[in-house]
């Protein structure tokens, strides 16, 4: 989804267009990080815990 919103925003020429289908593309980037964590956190949980004060969403 991330790319066919950047894809979409290189193809107009309205700049508040490209801005929000960028943002848009951000706010996709965002998802698929928290989705990663997620799947990891569940793959291995004692990991993630031990972890924990590192911070697992400098990606975001």
């Amino acid at each position: 989804a991330e790319d066919f919103y950047r894809e979409k925003a290189g193809e107009v020429d309205n700049d508040t267009q490209k801005d929000i289908l960028l943002r848009i593309a951000d706010e996709e980037h965002r998802h698929w990080v928290t989705m990663q964590n997620v799947i990891q956190f569940l793959d291995r949980p004692k990991h993630w815990l031990e972890d924990a004060e590192w911070g697992h969403l400098d990606d975001m």
